[in-house]
């Protein structure tokens, strides 16, 4: 949570402090970027549900924990308006985590009876795909630093493991959770800055940070996706 606030700190004090040079004109027509960075860990994803087992319906409480991980991205911008660049781009981030299990095992001889059980099932995975759509004002501060704010909606292609039900093992019970991979697609938003330091004419190093949220519908909840992204890279001018 603290690196979450230190993210979205960096993202107000850079835009804030932006306009004060928007009067400088952008002369360039666009940019290529390609980003390393990390995703913070910020969304927990927990559940509460049914599943049928002896033709009744057992009880299933899930919990798991967000994790810091890894991104690529590829994107570019193009000029349309003064400094005004609109562009686009593709991030891609997977984690795996445990899932703490809590379910209710119906009992096969005693009708509406469920038999409380705890497990658990490692490494569940979760992979986010990001197709952001940016608007960016491109501030030059000096000859070698510009400074972007950008901001947009993004198109989040999930895929997320999911314990969908419980399996029992007579007498017991010996429970088994059940994992289904899980994809799904939905719609959210993001906005951040991008730093770019030239070191020629084209070429530059820079640094993006940047929030982005959405929200998928998967079979036993909705999970939420996204997060504080902070990265590096490269850039080219043109």
């Amino acid at each position: 949570m603290k690196m979450m606030k230190a993210g979205l700190l960096a993202l107000g004090l850079f835009a804030y402090a932006a306009p004060a040079h928007a009067q400088m004109t952008w002369t360039n027509k666009g940019f290529f970027a390609v980003d390393f960075g990390a995703q913070l860990a910020t969304h927990e994803f927990d559940t509460d549900a049914e599943f049928p087992l002896y033709e009744e319906n057992g009880s299933l409480q899930t919990a798991q924990e967000g994790k810091t991980s890894p991104f690529i991205e590829f994107r570019g911008g193009y000029k349309i308006w003064r400094n005004l660049l609109v562009g686009v781009g593709y991030s891609w981030t997977s984690s795996k985590s445990d899932v703490a299990i809590n379910a209710g095992i119906p009992d096969p001889a005693v009708h509406d009876t469920l038999r409380p059980v705890t497990l658990s099932a490692a490494d569940a995975s979760t992979s986010e795909g990001a197709l952001d759509f940016s608007g960016t004002w491109m501030v030059p501060v000096t000859d070698k630093i510009d400074v972007g704010v950008l901001a947009g909606p993004t198109v989040f292609f999930v895929k997320k493991d999911v314990v969908s039900s419980v399996t029992a093992t007579e007498p017991g019970p010996v429970a088994t959770a059940t994992i289904t991979e899980q994809s799904e697609t939905n719609v959210g938003f993001h906005f951040g800055v991008d730093l770019h330091y030239f070191i020629n004419n084209q070429y530059a190093v820079g640094g993006l940070a940047r929030y982005s949220y959405g929200k998928v519908d998967v079979s036993t909840g909705s999970a939420k996706v996204g997060g504080v992204q902070l990265g590096a890279g490269v850039r080219y001018r043109f």
